[in-house]
């Protein structure tokens, strides 16, 4: 895994979780992390910590949660606070006057295609896709300007909630890279 990864990484990338060693893949992921010199946390209480204000009623207003407090560049979660997230971002999208929803949708669908691959000589428009649709603004409202990697630990979220979360969340390349724990191996 660390000889796989090392390409991707840089020097500056942090590694969040919120389960430390819960499964098989995280505990070697961690190691090959560790192993190439990369900075990892790891998370408190998820409902109470996990977001900042204003995406998060539990921290005070003039606090930061883990991820914004942490800057992770690298981060693997859980299905039930990629939930969370999910919602909010749903919310976030829905509170936004009528012009930017329809600017978020439908610039989302073009990120979505260029990642998909339809269009190749578009994919160096994708940073504008970002800024045109807000999707880099909302990201940087719930993580901050250095998150590039999102993974989820299992496969049991539905692909319209991992494509919707990868577009906003990972980064230029726009996916959700996922993981199975062992029990879900033989299912």
């Amino acid at each position: 895994m660390h000889y796989a990864l090392k390409p991707s990484l840089f020097k500056g990338d942090t590694y969040l979780s919120y389960l430390p060693l819960y499964i098989r893949l995280e505990y070697n992921l961690v190691n090959a992390l560790f192993v190439s010199g990369i900075t990892i946390g790891f998370g408190t209480d998820i409902d109470t910590y996990l977001l900042s204000a204003p995406y998060n009623s539990k921290v005070c207003p003039v606090s930061y949660g883990d991820i914004q407090s942490f800057q992770p560049s690298i981060l693997f979660g859980i299905r039930p606070w990629w939930d969370m997230i999910h919602g909010k971002v749903l919310q976030v999208v829905a509170d936004r006057p009528a012009i930017e929803q329809k600017e978020f949708w439908y610039y989302l669908e073009k990120k979505r295609e260029v990642v998909a691959g339809m269009f190749p000589r578009l994919a160096s428009l994708s940073y504008l896709f970002e800024k045109w649709g807000h999707i880099q603004e909302i990201r940087n409202g719930f993580f901050g300007e250095r998150i590039r990697w999102i993974g989820v630990t299992c496969s049991m979220m539905t692909a319209e909630k991992r494509e919707l979360l990868g577009l906003v969340f990972g980064g230029p390349k726009g996916i959700m890279v996922e993981g199975w724990p062992l029990p879900h191996l033989n299912a």
